[in-house]
């Protein structure tokens, strides 16, 4: 039991329930009313991603993979997205569609369930490199979001731009014309673009994760019938 417990504290797992723990700090300075907070949420978040990358390659390097690890990392990046993906349409209205955001979490808790299942039937669902640029691409779209979100509250609070910045509904050659000449236009579309893009190569990745472990859904029976019918 202690040596079960000593691999389950190891350096990476650490750094994986770390990513965990630093969801309700970064919630709380990106609420706060301030671009200087914002920053700081900003750069929790960052960190955040960077333990990420490092408690895998450390796993590794440190020879000290577990499966609480493989299990704990994808859905410590999971829960800090999720986190980070309800806060924002709720911190900026018509930052992006909720829509969006339903669907990449529906794919994310899919997948957590696929692979609950599969450690159910003593199997283990390894990470395809759809799966990894798909939360690479979150991060950063989540990253460069906050970004403008801090770069358009500095502008608001010094006064050089409005809090809002029009109509929503500019007709879309307005939009393609001015998008990189009018900050506001840039500021209020962006978003919506990162997280389209970001969408659907996350719907994608996840119906892969589905057609390829298919056969977690077929019992014993199901197979021995298919097998018999093949021969």
């Amino acid at each position: 039991m202690k040596e079960g417990l000593k691999q389950i504290l190891n350096i990476p797992n650490t750094l994986t329930m770390l990513r965990i723990f630093a969801i309700l700090p970064f919630l709380f300075f990106l609420f706060w009313n301030s671009w200087q907070a914002k920053l700081i949420a900003l750069i929790i978040f960052i960190v955040a991603s960077f333990t990420d990358l490092v408690d895998g390659w450390l796993a590794r390097k440190l020879k000290q993979q577990t499966k609480f690890g493989n299990f704990m990392d994808p859905l410590a990046d999971k829960l800090f997205v999720a986190a980070a993906l309800i806060a924002l349409p709720s911190l900026e209205r018509d930052i992006f569609p909720f829509w969006m955001v339903f669907f990449i979490l529906s794919r994310e808790f899919i997948v957590t369930y696929l692979r609950v299942f599969a450690i159910s039937k003593s199997r283990e669902i390894a990470t395809m490199k759809l799966g990894k640029t798909k939360t690479t691409l979150q991060l950063v779209s989540i990253i460069v979001i906050i970004s403008l979100i801090i770069f358009k509250k500095f502008l608001v609070q010094t006064g050089q731009i409005p809090e809002s910045p029009g109509p929503i509904g500019i007709p879309i050659q307005d939009i393609v014309l001015k998008y990189f000449s009018n900050i506001s236009i840039f500021i209020t579309y962006t978003p919506t673009f990162l997280m389209f893009i970001t969408m659907v190569i996350t719907v994608f990745s996840g119906l892969q994760y589905i057609y390829k472990n298919r056969e977690l859904f077929y019992t014993h029976e199901h197979k021995k019938n298919r097998n018999d019918v093949e021969n």
